[in-house]
């Protein structure tokens, strides 16, 4: 079940940093869902294309990204289903690009707040491999959350 709030963040563990400049960008699309009288009813989608990486940002190497805070407390969603896009920028290395969750029950207290933190201690999403990193190349996988 999805909490009360969410966000996602993506961790960079290519060897190189994603640089907007350069024609990298990290996007995430998805589509809540939730049963409404035992009817599966599905959201409205959900676009986190610049949020990760915009305008003059860079992802460095072993960098992470935050997204946007999800605000569930009157939709009471219960999971979603996405897809996780990387756009390579030609200097890009082979490794993965990784999408965790990160979750609050009341929007101030958040895990990455902590001394010490580390990402790999929120819940991993799905692993991205970065296959191809020639200009303008796509890595995509879907991903589910419930």
């Amino acid at each position: 079940m999805l909490a009360k709030y969410y966000r996602f963040r993506v961790y960079n563990a290519t060897k190189t940093p994603l640089v907007y400049a350069n024609g990298a960008r990290v996007e995430i699309t998805w589509i809540p869902w939730k049963l409404v009288a035992g009817t599966l009813t599905y959201g409205s989608e959900v676009k986190q294309n610049t949020v990760f990486l915009n305008t003059g940002g860079t992802i460095a190497a072993y960098g992470q990204a935050e997204g946007s805070v999800v605000d569930n407390s009157s939709d009471l969603n219960l999971g979603l289903n996405g897809t996780f896009r990387v756009i390579t920028d030609g200097l890009t290395e082979l490794g993965s690009v990784q999408l965790f969750m990160e979750t609050s029950s009341d929007n101030t207290v958040w895990p990455s707040d902590a001394n010490q933190f580390k990402i790999t201690s929120l819940e991993e999403v799905k692993v991205l491999p970065v296959k191809t990193t020639s200009l303008d190349a796509v890595n995509t996988t879907n991903f589910e959350v419930f």
